[in-house]
């Protein structure tokens, strides 16, 4: 029998850190912790001999056990191969729950096994793990869905904190219904493998946008976008599409402070147009605030890992609402992602958050449906209209 050690290692700590703040992350390992260890004993369940899920340091852990030496074969069927794989997928999904899509890309997960007798550093084999070559599978899929079509564009809304009135809707872009890359992460994981990432944000762009019509005045549409993307659409042949009212760009990524300043262009042409600008999945830490100060987005918008920490941490309670009371003093709307309680959006109002989405005020809907959800809302619209007056 040969004794493996599988080594579950969120190795990029220092960005989520500089963004969130430690206390939210600190916050968000320890709810992820038991999870891992649920899902390692159930992966490795069959398997004779396992051991406990130890912590090895902040951010890692390890479990151990054994495998006859006839079975590694290298194969998919190896089961270290497939224990891997399977363990993998799953740890990736909870981590996504558990800390937010963009924070969870940026924290650099890598799951690997190790095998106890070898001389090579436990490091180096997590590096060599955490390397991803294009993926020539994944590449096909999102180009086949390119070409053929098969993007869908939903809506969820975004309301006000102060009333619950929808005072907006913001465009999320989903695979095709039923299929593997359905989920909003599976499908830009897959583009993220396949090197096609910025194709696949051009074409959710340019869907969204054409629903903007079809949004019912004041409401704003909230379209999402790197800061490559931007770029793109902003050239003289799609900025026209881009810089409109009511239209709010979302930037899903922060740069360093000295490339985003050469973002500012962009973002002025933008706002010439009438488009409003948020900085999406923004944390307690001094690197996401001083973005948000360098390129002073309208709107800013508090991550997921943030609010799923509120109701259950002091110290990332006191982290928000310094955070809010900076973002004010800077003069941007704050709003909050990812609320499902209501407890949440009491704790939200209580800090001064001023705009709030997730489930609590309503799940994304086909953006076809607009003209339906808009009629289920009309005296909510007709009183922000009044109000916008």
């Amino acid at each position: 029998m040969e004794l493996y050690f599988l080594i579950i290692d969120v190795h990029g700590l220092r960005r989520p850190d500089g963004a969130m703040g430690k206390n939210v992350v600190d916050a968000a390992l320890a709810a992820f912790e038991p999870r891992i260890a649920d899902l390692v004993t159930q992966v490795l369940a069959p398997r004779p001999d396992v051991g406990p899920v130890k912590a090895l340091g902040r951010g890692r852990w390890r479990a151990s056990f054994f495998v006859e030496a006839v079975q590694l074969t290298g194969a998919e069927d190896d089961p270290v191969v497939s224990l891997t794989a399977a363990l993998r997928q799953l740890v990736n999904e909870v981590a996504i729950e558990t800390f937010g899509p963009s924070t969870a890309a940026v924290a650099e997960l890598t799951i690997t096994a190790v095998d106890a007798s070898a001389s090579g550093d436990v490091e180096d084999r997590l590096a060599t793990a955490a390397l991803m070559a294009v993926d020539t599978s994944a590449r096909a899929a999102i180009q086949d869905l390119l070409v053929r079509g098969g993007l869908r564009t939903v809506l969820q809304p975004i309301v006000s904190l102060a009333d619950g009135r929808a005072v907006g809707l913001e465009a999320l872009s989903r695979g095709p219904a039923g299929s593997a890359l359905e989920r909003a992460d599976r499908l830009f994981e897959a583009a993220a493998r396949g090197g096609l990432t910025l194709a696949l944000e051009l074409a959710c762009a340019y869907q969204a946008v054409a629903y903007l019509d079809r949004v019912p005045a004041p409401l704003w549409l909230s379209i999402n976008a790197s800061c490559r993307t931007l770029a793109q659409l902003c050239s003289p042949q799609g900025v026209g599409r881009f810089a409109r009212p009511r239209l709010v760009m979302e930037l899903t990524e922060h740069l360093p402070l000295g490339e985003a300043s050469e973002l500012r262009p962009v973002l002025a042409s933008l706002r010439r147009g009438g488009t409003l600008i948020a900085l999406d999945d923004t944390g307690c830490g001094y690197a996401d605030l001083e973005a948000a100060a360098s390129l002073r987005p309208e709107i800013v918008k508090l991550c997921i890992t943030v609010t799923n920490r509120i109701e259950h941490n002091s110290l990332v309670l006191d982290d928000i609402a310094e955070t809010v009371r900076r973002l004010h003093r800077q003069e941007h709307l704050v709003l909050a992602e990812g609320v499902e309680t209501a407890a949440q959006a009491d704790l939200l109002r209580a800090l001064g958050v001023d705009l709030a989405q997730g489930w609590f005020y309503g799940r994304p809907f086909a953006a076809d449906q607009v003209a339906d959800w808009a009629r289920s809302i009309s005296a909510d619209l007709t009183g922000a209209a009044s109000s916008a007056a």
